[in-house]
């Protein structure tokens, strides 16, 4: 449970401002309903939408919000009467969309409702679709049963209104995903079980006709005796526990050896699937019998249906059981125990198949011990709308709040089972439920994946373009493009980001976008074209709060007249429809600041330029201050093909600008102005007033792709003086004239924090050649025109393609993307560790959207940009980065993108101060403790993710060791918590928060600054 509780520093203490306190110890918390869904098609006069939400698994890492689910096999109508007596349907649901292929749904739960996120279409070995048909006679129907699409008037039509069989027909109804990110299936019709991809193509299936002829390559045997399954009553649910076994329980007793006996027995067969070996144990679970008197409302043996599972460990599970007939209705769900289970088999007991032994008598006679069964909850007597009729989903989000959903059947019924539906307006539902003492789950642990499927922004439409590679890396979409936010749409293609803290809760995020300059519609400052956005954004949740253009006004260099033009949406120009912005810098305060002398501003300027060849321009673009909104050329920094511009955030009088040419050749150029005190904030920051200069390699005049030079070789810096008249044509035959070395497409760079003196960019080249990092040491950044030496880092035959942008961390990280230039290659977030020269991948693209045949495909030709550490708003470990997707989307988006938040957690582990002050981490129950900012001013986030509910203590010290107030103590629930600290009244300086658990403390080093 993620919660968010406010703490204020009043007088000697801390005052907790908020507080919830619930008595009952099962609580419906929340109901949510789904409604609006994509279209199935319309039959019989009712239109159907996507829903019958047949089973519910929880997305790790998303707070309880985002769960996977599966549709069954499609709209079926209860048929057993329709058409004329002599053609009754031998099969007694009829299938109103015969080649429906089931679906795998990412849902998010928001506000009110179910949003359907993902669809995944459930597929054949080959990646054809499957469908819901019947399997053939022998796999899992009888040569009687035909299935039928429609009803008839006349029997001479029967046979057209029938379909074929399916050795790939699936009705799913429950649904896990391993360690490895598969989904596994359960199925009523088969029975079978199948494992899928992550694309949904079947790469295994557990079956019990496995072993005849006929069977296909992916079938693995399980025991023959799952045949005997009544009709539609297969395997309804399914689980995997901690260890990574899956169970699944039959809906149904089985008809074994015969209907008499299955329907007169409480024994279902729970199965047990070793995924590592193939091996396979049965169990008993037992039913409630037959409950009231012989008559109309008397629930039988034969009505008691297993609805879904859920493990809580490796032994103990939730299961829903259900029946209904007549007035009698019952809907609980049972804590079992297979601990001291007796594993049976198909063979006979005392001369009787396991059913026919009925209940625990008979179990007993023959020493066999069931499944330990006790109430957990009982749903209608806990709030369950009896309207919603089948609670088929179950998942656990946490030891103390679990998810159950309905099965609308698609919104329709046929009562007298002639084969006509009539809509019931019936939705899908999922409703939460919290517990409290006794009712907490005991020993509760989830199973867990590898990787982190990643978590849906409160304002993003789709989930995140991005997963991870690397375990522990956690990915966030934040917004998707087509979004809407207060009537400002998040247009494509996004591209260079920068952030700044609001200091109010929220920050503030910059971004490109890498627009021809006649692409997309007439933007604020007057012109179509690459463009800024601007977005606040709730730092607690990523929920995003406003949008709107950057450029409000554009001031243009008049060479002739060496001042500039201003022109805006009432004076527009041909010359500020932009072409193509791509990476970008939003310097540090620094950077263009000099607090020592008090020369620059302190205005935030957001730097790019124009990837257009020979005469792009770079920019400033001013982002707070009196003149916020308004834009400037930079004629000082050079025309060339920019790709970006990049500040150093070294403090000094002197501005030093790094730009890089996007072509091949291109050059990497070096800016060094001076700052002012006045004028204008580009003339104060020391933008307007340089000379640039080229980087020349001894003995490089040009990057080839076969070789690089010796490490450590000397760069130079040949002065190309005040360019600010020149054209970009006159530029790059000075600099060649000049020896100015040129690179295979220099690409993104960044200053590294931690060493001044190093600044990394990327040289792109081809998808078949060598894609380099390059690291500049100056000698003394204070003076750059020094030079310094030059590194090719990574070689290029690490396994990376076409690096695109990068940013580095404060701890020796440089985290590299990849643009894939359109090529079938699914593109990847790599990290070079300076210290260790070590290079692994941490993440890549979603294979579903991003590679031919996946089940949500867009495009092939996709790139992640924009990648931005952004510790200073989240703590270490937390950085920005957006996708391009580059497909077509009409009007003012022009092509599809995403910006997502992402954790590292070797940023994360590398930041931990190791000198008697934790700077970040609690082990034991609490997985990490961030405060952030820090520093920090008027307000400190601390965010806590507990393993377990724990008794918090929250102390402040000063370096004196000296307690500043009284201590605070509260009791949090397991799950990621955010404390927020007002720091309004303690003077500026260091102080130690310390953070107690009832096993484990961390001081947390803080600054305050006002």
């Amino acid at each position: 449970m993620k919660t968010t509780l406010q703490y204020a520093l009043a007088g000697l203490g801390m005052l907790l401002l908020s507080h919830i306190d619930v008595d009952a110890q099962i609580t419906k918390l929340k109901d949510y309903e789904n409604k609006k869904s994509a279209a199935i098609g319309t039959f019989q006069n009712i239109t159907y939408r996507e829903a019958g939400f047949s089973s519910l698994y929880p997305i790790a890492g998303t707070g309880g919000k985002e769960f996977w689910t599966v549709s069954d096999r499609g709209v079926n109508i209860d048929a057993a009467n329709a058409n004329p007596a002599a053609c009754h349907p031998t099969y007694d649901k009829l299938y109103g969309f015969q080649n429906y292929a089931p679906k795998i749904h990412r849902i998010r739960v928001s506000g009110d409702s179910i949003q359907i996120l993902q669809t995944i279409t459930m597929k054949r070995p080959n990646g054809t679709n499957a469908t819901g048909l019947l399997n053939p006679t022998g796999f899992g129907s009888t040569a009687a049963e035909v299935v039928s699409t429609d009803t008839v008037l006349s029997c001479v039509n029967f046979n057209l209104k029938t379909a074929p069989k399916d050795i790939w027909g699936i009705d799913s109804e429950g649904i896990i995903v391993d360690k490895d990110g598969n989904f596994w299936i359960s199925e009523e019709g088969g029975p079978t079980i199948w494992k899928l991809n992550k694309n949904g193509v079947v790469q295994k299936r557990f079956t019990p006709y496995a072993n005849l002829a006929g069977a296909e390559p992916q079938d693995a045997a399980i025991d023959t005796v799952f045949k005997y399954r009544k009709n539609n009553r297969g395997f309804e649910d399914i689980a995997i526990t901690p260890n990574g076994k899956i169970y699944a329980l039959i809906q149904s007793p089985l008809l074994f050896p015969s209907k008499s006996v299955g329907e007169a027995t409480k024994i279902h067969r729970m199965i047990e699937i070793d995924p590592k070996t193939n091996a396979t144990r049965m169990f008993v679970y037992l039913n409630e019998g037959v409950i009231g008197a012989t008559g109309a409302n008397q629930i039988r043996f034969s009505d008691w249906k297993l609805s879904d599972m859920a493990a809580v460990n490796d032994s103990t599970f939730l299961v829903i059981e259900a029946a209904a007939r007549g007035t009698s209705d019952t809907k609980k769900i049972y804590l079992i125990n297979i601990k001291q289970a007796t594993p049976v088999t198909s063979g006979l007991y005392g001369g009787k198949t396991l059913e026919a032994l009925v209940d625990e008598t008979g179990l007993a006679a023959n020493s066999i011990v069931p499944a330990k069964k006790t109430l957990f909850l009982d749903l209608l007597a806990n709030g369950w709308n009896p309207l919603l009729d089948k609670a088929e989903g179950l998942a656990i989000i946490n030891d103390s709040t679990i998810a159950i959903c309905n099965d609308n059947d698609y919104g329709q019924s046929s009562p007298t089972a002639n084969g006509i539906g009539t809509a019931t307006g019936n939705t899908s539902h999922l409703v939460v439920y919290g517990l409290k003492g006794a009712n907490k789950l005991q020993n509760y642990k989830f199973a867990g994946t590898t990787l982190v499927a990643g978590k849906t922004g409160e304002s993003s439409s789709q989930s995140p373009y991005v997963d991870p590679f690397a375990p522990g890396v956690k990915l966030s979409s934040i917004l998707t493009a087509t979004d809407v936010i207060g009537g400002y749409k998040m247009a494509g293609t996004p591209d260079g980001l920068g952030v700044y803290d609001n200091g109010n809760g929220t920050f503030t995020m910059l971004s490109n976008h890498e627009f021809g300059n006649t692409a997309g519609v007439e933007r604020a400052h007057g012109s179509k074209g690459a463009f800024v956005s601007k977005w606040v954004i709730n730092k607690s949740d990523l929920s995003v709060i406003s949008g709107a253009d950057l450029i409000q006004n554009v001031k243009i260099w008049n060479k002739t007249t060496s001042t500039y033009d201003t022109y805006n949406k009432t004076n527009p120009s041909a010359l500020t429809a932009f072409n193509r912005f791509c990476s970008a810098d939003l310097p540090a305060v620094s950077a263009f600041y000099n607090a020592a002398t008090g020369l620059g501003t302190q205005d935030r300027i957001f730097m790019n330029g124009e990837e257009a060849g020979d005469e792009g321009r770079a920019f400033g673009h001013i982002a707070t201050g009196t003149e916020a909104g308004t834009t400037y050329e930079l004629p000082a920094l050079g025309k060339f093909s920019w790709e970006n511009s990049v500040a150093s955030p070294k403090a000094s009088d002197k501005t030093i600008v790094a730009g890089m040419d996007d072509t091949t050749p291109g050059q990497v150029y070096i800016y060094v102005g001076t700052k002012t005190n006045t004028g204008t904030p580009v003339e104060k920051a020391g933008l307007t007033n340089g000379k640039l200069y080229g980087v020349a390699v001894t003995g490089l005049v040009a990057e080839t792709n076969a070789s690089v030079p010796t490490a450590g070789s000397a760069f130079t810096l040949k002065d190309l003086g005040d360019v600010k008249s020149t054209t970009g044509a006159a530029l790059n035959t000075a600099s060649n004239n000049a020896g100015v070395t040129t690179f295979l497409r220099p690409e993104d760079g960044a200053w590294d924090p931690s060493n001044p003196n190093d600044f990394y960019f990327a040289t792109t080249n081809a998808f078949a050649a060598n894609s380099r990092l390059w690291k500049l040491h100056f000698t003394d950044i204070a003076n750059p025109e020094t030079g310094g030496t030059i590194t090719a880092v990574l070689e290029g035959t690490e396994g990376q393609k076409m690096l695109d942008n990068i940013t580095v961390d404060h701890y020796g990280h440089v985290l590299l993307v990849e643009d894939v230039g359109n090529n079938a290659h699914v593109g990847k977030v790599w990290q070079y560790n300076t210290k260790t020269d070590e290079m692994k991948q941490i993440a890549q693209h979603d294979s579903t959207r991003f590679f031919t045949g996946g089940a949500n495909f867009l495009t092939i030709d996709e790139e992640a940009s924009g990648i931005l550490d952004v510790q200073e708003i989240f703590g270490a470990g937390y950085f920005l980065v957006d996708v391009q997707a580059h497909y077509a989307i009409p009007g003012e988006v022009v092509e599809g993108g995403q910006y997502l938040k992402f954790f590292n957690p070797d940023t994360y582990t590398a930041s931990q101060i190791t000198t008697g002050i934790d700077d970040g981490v609690v082990q034991a129950s609490a997985s990490f403790v961030h405060l952030y900012p820090n520093p920090t001013g008027d307000a400190a986030t601390i965010r806590m993710n507990l393993a377990k509910d724990e008794h918090i203590v929250i102390r402040i010290y000063d370096l004196q060791g000296k307690e500043v107030g009284t201590p605070v103590t509260g009791n949090f629930e397991q799950g990621e918590q955010s404390i927020i600290l007002n720091t309004s009244i303690l003077t500026s300086g260091i102080y130690l928060v310390e953070v107690s658990t009832g096993t484990t403390s961390v001081k947390i080093r803080t600054i305050v600054q006002h």
